[in-house]
């Protein structure tokens, strides 16, 4: 198994020193899709961190879920420029179709925009639902209802 073979330009040194690894094998039938590889290597690799305390579901729903099991959630951040937010997921199994994002919040308008977050199409009200090609990375301005509490 090779870890780490780094070039020697522009640092000649860059893969001295101590390096820590995590690996896992993962025994299964059937393909890596059917198998579910890629949310054990993501379960590896992303820890849960746990805190004490409680939340009810029904009272307080996922914050920003997909509606299909081959895409994952990559990226949820503040955009660059308003205060709306930055949605980035990619599908993984190599599979096409529809995908709808639940939030756990009303949302007044949504926009797919580049990586760069500068808009890609129309802004859109409604449920964000798109459809999605294999290994496709989609990102997506989402701005949220604003209340006057």
């Amino acid at each position: 198994m090779s870890l780490i073979k780094c070039g020697i330009h522009p640092d000649y040194a860059a893969d001295q020193g101590i390096h820590d690894f995590t690996y896992a094998l993962y025994p299964h039938s059937g393909s890596w899709q059917e198998s579910g590889v890629q949310k054990e290597a993501w379960r590896l690799n992303n820890p849960l961190w746990t805190v004490e305390g409680a939340v009810d579901a029904e009272v307080r729903p996922a914050f920003c879920k997909a509606d299909t099991d081959h895409v994952a959630i990559d990226c949820i951040k503040k955009a660059e420029d308003s205060e709306s937010l930055i949605i980035r997921f990619h599908e993984y199994a190599g599979m096409r179709g529809p995908v709808t994002l639940n939030f756990g919040f009303p949302v007044d308008s949504w926009q797919e925009t580049d990586l760069m977050e500068n808009p890609a199409g129309e802004e859109m009200t409604g449920e964000l639902k798109v459809t999605v090609r294999p290994y496709e990375i989609r990102t997506f301005r989402v701005t949220p209802t604003l209340s006057n509490k």
